[in-house]
């Protein structure tokens, strides 16, 4: 595959495409057609005689010196030299783009997880707990989301308890990735059943106010925002 240009590309071979919706027409050069979408999710196969599409999500065009399809979901386009392109019906869709999904699973399977949402507990004593190290995560308890979706946006309340099994007070560091694009608005946690809310500061802010915290012993929660 080779980037032509914005939202323009070549395929020579097979490709499974998700294309998002309202940018525009997007073009896909083969060497016996030409697709254009608009939003969709479809497989294309460009071989030397033949470009092949199939629509899993939406439709395409597919175009030709032949002619040109169009091409809904569920359905499979055929161009070749000389010939107008052809729909039809496609033939075990899910086989045809169950290729992607491994190829995608055999590269993610070395990848190492990583924790979001999690509270990880850092032991006074700097003890190890193998195979975390000096942190590790409290096993969660009960985890409920509360999703609001309006004028595009969404607001996703997060609540979730962990439970801390051991005999003594454990220091912990909340971690919870969220997108560039996102923004977090309030972070509480209850301690003993008493609700403590918390402030949204810099990271060396933070980082300041959980020092002073350490000293009198007191509990404390920050959420620290660095990009």
């Amino acid at each position: 595959m080779r980037v032509l240009g914005p939202r323009h590309i070549r395929v020579d071979g097979a490709a499974l495409l998700d294309v998002a919706p309202g940018k525009g027409t997007f073009v896909v050069d083969t060497a016996r057609g030409t697709i254009e979408v608009l939003g969709t999710k479809f497989l294309v196969d460009g071989q030397a005689d033949r470009t092949t599409a199939a629509v899993v999500r939406g439709e395409v065009k597919l175009a030709s010196s032949g002619g040109e399809v169009v091409l809904h979901a569920g359905e499979q386009g055929v161009a070749e030299a000389g010939r107008s392109p052809t729909r039809g019906p496609a033939p075990r869709l899910s086989h045809l783009v169950s290729w992607a999904q491994q190829a995608r699973h055999a590269e993610e399977h070395d990848l190492q997880p990583i924790h979001h949402g999690s509270l990880f507990a850092r032991d006074p004593g700097v003890r190890s707990h193998p195979p975390w190290g000096e942190e590790y995560p409290l096993p969660i308890k009960e985890l409920k989301l509360d999703i609001v979706v309006e004028n595009q946006v969404a607001r996703v309340a997060l609540d979730q308890t962990f439970h801390n099994d051991a005999a003594q007070d454990l220091e912990g560091v909340y971690r919870f990735a969220i997108p560039p694009d996102a923004a977090l608005q309030r972070l509480a946690m209850y301690v003993d059943g008493k609700l403590e809310e918390s402030a949204v500061v810099e990271r060396m802010q933070a980082r300041a106010d959980l020092r002073g915290a350490r000293l009198p012993a007191r509990r404390s929660g920050a959420a620290r925002v660095g990009r």
